[in-house]
């Protein structure tokens, strides 16, 4: 497979960063309140902050050695996205489809063995979906076709360029999040960026959580990335949802009843990237609250970790949600 990186000298993070914040200055369809975002900032100081680290059993497998757990960790954040069908698979006690399908990979690992790159790449759509515990049809069949296709261009990238080897992969990023961003950036469904006219709003949602995922999995061993705490948070569409509940962000009367009809969003359409990049700005801000208000020591990765465990309360989950069908999120 022929690298194709970025063509930029600015760390990817930093893109994702100065973009959001330069497309929030144009917001038509929703606002950021400040004053909530103080509240709010305060409601998190006082609460419990414990998740932040942490490794969850649904997300990840226990591994003894380093490279097993790398590797297992770009399958499962190969196939991190498909919000757009959730409402059409099949859940896991009650689960959302995150975590449905990140518990389905890991229980099939566990049972049979983490498919190798050249059996990512044979794989057949059946296969995923049995993998999963899916359907292949209708819906979801498109979902598992996604995956699919997914985990060929992982595979593929192993075989051609890291002679099949995931910690080769990490081992080009170095002490890099930024490069490992980069690298994964290559990959067609890690693309996650949009062009509105002359301008460019760059999010690289997975690719980021790829980099915190394996520093979460390797932490305390030698694979550490120095840069890791400048990654944003990860934009997707449940940190949007608690930042409407919280007060943080003001929906429009039309966004409001689009996201409650459960009309699809158009990826990349302006309302869609609204409220992605006013997600990371407004975070940006929680975080700059919490350090010089608080004098709590966090960085937006680990406030995405405390949001997005948050986001599966109740309270949060009883809101409606904007759906995307894109390979993003």
């Amino acid at each position: 497979m022929e690298k194709q990186y970025l063509a930029h000298s600015i760390e990817p993070y930093e893109l994702v960063r100065t973009s959001c914040l330069q497309r929030a200055k144009s917001l038509s369809h929703l606002s950021i309140d400040e004053l909530a975002i103080g509240k709010f900032a305060y409601k998190i100081a006082a609460g419990d902050r414990g998740v932040i680290g942490t490794v969850d059993s649904n997300f990840f497998l226990d591994f003894d050695d380093i490279t097993t757990g790398i590797y297992y960790v770009l399958i499962a954040d190969t196939i991190n996205f498909g919000s757009g069908w959730f409402p059409y698979l099949k859940k896991i006690d009650g689960g959302s489809g995150a975590v449905s399908i990140a518990t389905a990979l890991s229980n099939y690992c566990r049972q049979y063995a983490i498919p190798t790159p050249n059996q990512l790449c044979s794989l057949t759509t059946d296969t995923v979906a049995q993998m999963l515990g899916q359907e292949n049809s209708d819906e979801a069949g498109q979902l598992m076709e996604l995956y699919r296709i997914a985990l060929f261009q992982l595979g593929q990238l192993l075989i051609e360029d890291y002679q099949g080897d995931a910690m080769n992969l990490v081992e080009e990023a170095g002490e890099s999040a930024g490069k490992l961003v980069t690298i994964l950036a290559s990959l067609p469904f890690y693309k996650d960026f949009v062009i509105e006219g002359s301008e460019i709003t760059y999010f690289y949602k997975r690719a980021q959580i790829a980099a915190s995922d394996i520093a979460l999995v390797t932490a305390g061993q030698s694979k550490q990335f120095k840069d890791i705490d400048r990654l944003t948070i990860f934009a997707d569409n449940v940190l949007p949802n608690l930042l409407r509940v919280e007060g943080v962000l003001k929906f429009s009367e039309e966004l409001t009843q689009k996201i409650a009809s459960e009309q699809l969003f158009e990826v990349g359409s302006s309302d869609e990237v609204e409220l992605r990049a006013a997600t990371v700005v407004a975070c940006e801000s929680i975080v700059n609250h919490l350090n010089l208000d608080h004098q709590i020591t966090i960085s937006p990765r680990e406030l995405d970790q405390l949001l997005w465990s948050m986001g599966r309360q109740k309270i949060y989950k009883e809101s409606p949600r904007h759906r995307c069908r894109c390979t993003f999120y």
